[in-house]
């Protein structure tokens, strides 16, 4: 449900954009809030699992999940329906690191822990192509707001399901309070950041409703920094970061779903606008770029053992980066398709970096501490897709300027934006590319000694 989110609300952001008769800077908040709160609270819901039982929180996360969905389908204004996308991070966060941990710790031998793995992966990995095909006919079918509506009765099942299917398990003792004030900050702090970012261009940099919510953010990440020094029990253990490897992974997931996001956003524009698509074609449009990932994801494992771990993350990284090169030749003439095709296929090539990231995000970690390390991935994972947002609306707003392209036609300013919004996708991944080469260690097994 999680997974098919993203998907499902990226094909459906031209239709509420229309709707609520905003720019396209506003309606990117959609994505950005969520993917801020899901990561601001990641960490903490995973905690919250070990504290007050994974089986209690998952039902809260379901439960929230279900309910902002409902009131965002309800929304009378873009606001409403931001903040109900606020509501749902924070649900999210709730259910992914516990509906996992319970999963795996469900059974004790390792052949089946594994197969339950395999099944989580294969669920996640089949979101994509159903996700955008699904968001694509809701929104040519019943309307936008049924992508929201969807949520409703798979979270309520789930709701009914989970206290009949899981057993009622206990607190580890592992933590003994929740860091909320550590996860406030930090995530009011990577709010204001992404507001002074994507309101630059459009309120003028310099202006005082710019300036004050970047000073505010920078406050809130120093003090952030400060709580988590002090904290009994820290929602991020700052001397995790003495790990090369897994600060070189984290460096390359954030870039890389930096990249990854915000080309989304942007191909969901492009087709549905530029080239006057309808939802449920430019849903399918998505498909070859998921079957590719699919397979590379599959893959990765098997070239893992045969190769170093940092030239896959290379490789992935480059190859999305060259798929992004394509997309930004891109333009409105029936000459796209070669390039949106091929841009697909090397897109989808991430899928080899992926698994391997996270293998190597936890590698050389203590056991004890792994659990915190693939909460941080996916932190930033969240984070680098609402921080590329916010750098893609500043390429876009900047390349579609009057003094930039002087009076050319609305039509093809869009076109232009959308291109330079592609190169700055590619520039994202070509800098975790360099990450990757410079911090992750040839034995990411050794890299806990750094």
């Amino acid at each position: 449900m999680v997974m098919l989110d993203l998907m499902i609300v990226v094909l459906a952001l031209p239709a509420v954009q229309a709707s609520f008769r905003v720019t396209a800077a506003t309606t990117q908040w959609a994505l950005s809030i969520y993917g801020l709160s899901f990561g601001g609270f990641l960490l903490l819901g995973g905690k919250a699992g070990d504290l007050r039982g994974r089986r209690r929180v998952l039902v809260t996360g379901l439960a929230t999940f279900s309910l902002a969905s409902a009131l965002g389908g309800v929304a009378p204004t873009v606001q409403w329906f931001i903040a109900a996308r606020a509501l749902q991070g924070l649900g999210a966060a709730l259910v992914s690191p516990t509906a996992f941990a319970a999963a795996t710790t469900l059974f004790a031998d390792a052949r089946r822990g594994n197969r339950v793995i395999a099944i989580w992966s294969a669920l996640s990995g089949i979101a994509f192509p159903v996700g955008s095909m699904l968001g694509g006919l809701l929104v040519a079918g019943p309307g936008w707001r049924w992508v929201m509506f969807v949520n409703v009765p798979l979270g309520l099942l789930g709701c009914l399901l989970a206290p009949r299917l899981l057993p009622r398990d206990e607190a580890t003792g592992r933590v003994r309070r929740l860091d909320v004030t550590g996860s406030l900050t930090a995530t009011a702090g990577l709010v204001a950041l992404v507001w002074a970012l994507s309101q630059g261009n459009a309120r003028g940099w310099g202006s005082a409703l710019i300036d004050l919510p970047a000073l505010a953010a920078v406050a809130l990440l120093i003090a952030f920094v400060a709580i988590e020094r002090h904290a009994a029990d820290p929602v991020l253990r700052l001397e995790t970061f003495r790990n090369r490897s897994l600060v070189g992974a984290n460096i390359a997931t954030l870039l890389g779903n930096a990249g990854l996001l915000a080309s989304l956003f942007g191909l969901s524009f492009f087709l549905q606008r530029s080239l006057s698509l309808g939802p449920e074609t430019s849903g399918l449009a998505f498909v070859p770029t998921a079957v590719v990932f699919v397979i590379s994801t599959n893959l990765s494992p098997w070239m893992g053992s045969r190769l170093p771990a940092r030239l896959l993350v290379v490789a992935g990284s480059i190859a999305m980066a060259v798929g992004f090169a394509m997309y930004s030749r891109m333009d409105a003439s029936a000459g796209f398709l070669v390039p949106f095709v091929l841009g697909s296929v090397f897109v989808g090539l991430f899928g080899l970096a992926l698994p391997v990231i996270f293998t190597v995000g936890v590698a050389g970690v203590p056991a004890a501490h792994r659990g915190a390390a693939s909460g941080l991935l996916n932190t930033s994972q969240q984070i680098g897709g609402a921080l590329g947002l916010a750098i893609l609306a500043i390429v876009q707003s900047a390349a579609r300027s009057p003094s930039a392209l002087g009076a050319v036609p609305r039509t093809a300013a869009d076109v232009i934006g959308a291109q330079h919004g592609f190169i700055a996708c590619a520039v994202f991944l070509i800098i975790g590319a360099a990450a990757a080469i410079s911090l992750i260690r040839p034995d990411p097994a050794r890299a806990g000694a750094a």
